[in-house]
């Protein structure tokens, strides 16, 4: 009994709490079908939920998520950058690769069609997750 009194007065006051776990994100396989945006987003939310990660943890982490050409992009870019590659590199790299400026056109669209049947949560959830995208305001919004 004394040990364990003596070591609780020389331990500093350690919380004991489970990590959380999270899922990884989808993969993204860089079909221009695939959408990238809220991939992209979904991401990044993932990432600051891990902030004491490394750029190269972030980047080969991310490359783990790639399929297709995205990871032929991935495989490429680290054959010519290395392990001197930087997050906030890599992060615009694969923005200004992916980013499909058509996809808040599409959201647009979809955004017009989409009709109200029955349930107000289904719709209202679907309204803004396609607005999110689509960034609609004042007249194309009504």
């Amino acid at each position: 009994m004394a040990q364990a009194t003596q070591r609780a007065t020389t331990e500093p006051n350690l919380i004991r709490t489970s990590r959380l776990k999270m899922e990884n994100p989808e993969t993204f396989d860089g079909k221009p079908t695939t959408p990238f945006n809220n991939w992209w987003k979904t991401v990044t939310k993932y990432l600051s939920f891990y902030p004491e990660s490394c750029d190269q943890q972030k980047i080969v982490w991310v490359g783990t998520l790639l399929t297709g050409t995205a990871k032929a992009w991935d495989l490429h870019r680290y054959d010519t950058m290395g392990e001197n590659d930087t997050w906030t590199n890599y992060s615009a790299a694969i923005r200004t690769e992916y980013f499909d400026s058509r996809e808040a056109a599409g959201a647009q669209l979809k955004l017009s069609q989409l009709k109200y049947s029955g349930d107000i949560r289904a719709y209202m959830t679907e309204f803004r997750a396609l607005n999110n995208l689509a960034r609609a305001t004042g007249e194309s919004l009504q």
